[in-house]
Formats: C-alpha cells, sequence, structure tokens
C-alpha cells in the first residue's frame, strides 16, 4: 500500500513516530487506533533486521510503515522501497530541485531510473506481474517532504506541487531552532512559517503531518492542522507519569 492510499482518504490520520522497535510497543498503539507507522533513523541507526520485524508485524496488521531516512541515505531510496516500505519520509527539503534528484531513485523507468531486485517490495518475484508492478508503483506517490526551515517554508508552493510528493511534514523543533527560538513552536513567527507550509498544502490538495505530543493537538487543530505524528517517546512518558502522579495522590 503507498503512503498515498491512507492519506487521500480525506478524513484527519494519526500516525506514530518512533524509533522504537520493540513490538509490544507497535502493538499496543496499533490496537489504541494509530492508523500508521513512520520509523525514524534519521537520528538512530535501526538495523535491516529490526526494520524487517516492523515491517513484517505492522504490514501483518494492515498497518502502512514508512520510514524517515537519514540525508546521507537519500540517495539509496530504491534500496528502501525495495524492503517494502509504504512511503518516505525525506528531511530538510527546501526546494523542488532537491526534490527533482530523489525522484530518480524512487520510480523506475520512464518515471525514473530504480532497478528492479529481486525483494521484499515485490515478493521476491514469487505471483508478481513485473510490468504491473512498475505501473502500481509509477501511479503513485511515495515521498513525504519535510520542510524543517524558514527556506523551506519560503518554498513551500514548489514544494507541495511537485510531483511524488505524497504530503507534506514539518519539522517544528528544527524550524524553531533556526530561527532563534529553540522549542518555541507557537511563538508568532515560526507559526507564520508553519502557516506558510500549510496554506501551499491547503492550495495544492495535499495533507500537511505535524509531528507533535498529545498536549499540542487541539493548539494545532484549531490552526487548521488534523493530521498528527504523535511522538512515541513524550506519549509513553507522559502516559508513565500521569499514572505515577496518579497513584502517589499528587
Amino acid at each position: 500500500m503507498a503512503i498515498t492510499d491512507l492519506l487521500k482518504e480525506g478524513k484527519p490520520s494519526i500516525g506514530l513516530f518512533t524509533d522504537w522497535t520493540e513490538l509490544p510497543v507497535l502493538e499496543m498503539s496499533i490496537y489504541s487506533g494509530i492508523q500508521y507507522v513512520a520509523l525514524d533513523s534519521e537520528h538512530r541507526e535501526i538495523s535491516a533486521e529490526a526494520q524487517e520485524r516492523v515491517l513484517a508485524a505492522c504490514q501483518g496488521m494492515g498497518i502502512p510503515v514508512i520510514l524517515r531516512v537519514p540525508e546521507f541515505e537519500v540517495r539509496s531510496l530504491g534500496r528502501v522501497l525495495d524492503m517494502g516500505y509504504d512511503g518516505v519520509i525525506i528531511p530538510h527539503i527546501e526546494s523542488a530541485v532537491q526534490l527533482d534528484e530523489i525522484m530518480d531513485d524512487v520510480y523506475f523507468p520512464p518515471r525514473g531510473k530504480r532497478g528492479i531486485g529481486q525483494a521484499r517490495c515485490n515478493r521476491y518475484y514469487f505471483e508478481t506481474d513485473t510490468a504491473g508492478y512498475v505501473e502500481y508503483v509509477n501511479a503513485n506517490d511515495w515521498v513525504i517532504a519535510q520542510i524543517e526551515s524558514p527556506l523551506g517554508a519560503d518554498n513551500a508552493e514548489e514544494i507541495a506541487s511537485h510531483p511524488g510528493v505524497a504530503a507534506v511534514m514539518v519539522g517544528p523543533r528544527d524550524m524553531s531552532t533556526e530561527m532563534g527560538k529553540p522549542g518555541d513552536f507557537f511563538a508568532d513567527d515560526v507559526q507564520a512559517k508553519i502557516g506558510q507550509v500549510r496554506d501551499a498544502c491547503k492550495k495544492y490538495g495535499k495533507k500537511l503531518i505535524m509531528p507533535c505530543g498529545t498536549g499540542a493537538f487541539v493548539r494545532y487543530q484549531e490552526k487548521g492542522i488534523e493530521d498528527m505524528l504523535v511522538s512515541a517517546g513524550p506519549l509513553y512518558c507522559a502516559a508513565v507519569k500521569n499514572a505515577v502522579r496518579a497513584a502517589l495522590g499528587e
């Protein structure tokens, strides 16, 4: 399933953003209603074996899995998608030119230059119509472009309108840090930049995905952003903290 299939439903979506690969954590999140998993390998290395376990477990439950790749692995997107991911998040996108270079590794000829290999994505050639598989990949959008800088926000229209971009994601922590207000996501000037991205997404019919903790859901919804990617660490830390306080009567 391309991530496009989920994002085109027109309903608000909620995913789990995590670099944890422990299956009980993922399964409990899915049982709680998470609609997709975004595995984050930008800030922590995740072995191929661990990624394969996550893919098999989540997709076996009907849950799409996407991967945020490190910048230095952008030229290996074909290999990432060969593993069977339903999409990829590309960090630090600031222009359509970057996206032009990326798409060659996402799509097969004639749309791109990706090579076909025996891999999980095509069932290792078992019961797979190669022509049909190539047509399916080339007909769908697999890339989520993450805008994390004021320059990226200024170029949001060319990014959101780019062929191949399934959705846009904001990186509010890096955005606020570059603007001299680290962690102050709701500062007026930071929100103005996020608003530029939101407006570009609306103009071109693309979802805007916002990574955040549960405490910020309502504030973002009030600003017209409905698709949330909840971070696993803060989510579970908050749950434990609340349980401890309740037990201690605080």
